[in-house]
């Protein structure tokens, strides 16, 4: 993580890593943000886990290092530049890392039926304060 790099403070829930529960047979009490890891369906099938929202974007999260979880942005894949999709394969590390904006932008993933390219650069978001509405915050 660079020092440039943008950081977003969030509601701490959101980034849970949440337990197993052996009663449900799942993991229990994650985060939206932690949820939505899925640099390892990217590399092996080309598609993503539900993405989370901040915002108004959707995102998706590629990795965490302590509390702190790294995200990219989606973008419908009719809506992004054709010049920037990345045609090299994922494994190809050192070009990849060479990306002035990250590893992961220009990546096509597919969610459910829809197409989105991964655009950069990469973001970090940390746990922040949990921000309370006022009573008549709304007024």
């Amino acid at each position: 993580m660079s020092n440039s790099q943008t950081t977003h403070q969030v509601n701490p829930g959101r980034l849970e890593p949440g337990v197993w529960s052996e009663e449900f047979n799942k993991t229990v009490g994650e985060g939206d943000i932690v949820r939505s890891y899925c640099a390892d369906t990217i590399a092996l099938h080309g598609k993503i886990r539900r993405p989370f929202i901040f915002q108004s974007n959707l995102w998706v999260c590629v990795g965490r290092s302590g509390e702190v979880a790294r995200a990219y942005t989606l973008v419908p894949i009719d809506d992004f530049n054709a010049e920037e999709i990345n045609d090299q394969h994922l494994h190809n590390h050192a070009a990849r890392r060479a990306q002035t904006l990250g590893y992961y932008h220009g990546v096509v993933v597919n969610y459910r039926k829809d197409w989105f390219v991964i655009a950069g650069p990469e973001v970090c978001f940390a746990p922040g304060a949990i921000e309370q509405p006022g009573l008549f915050a709304e007024l």
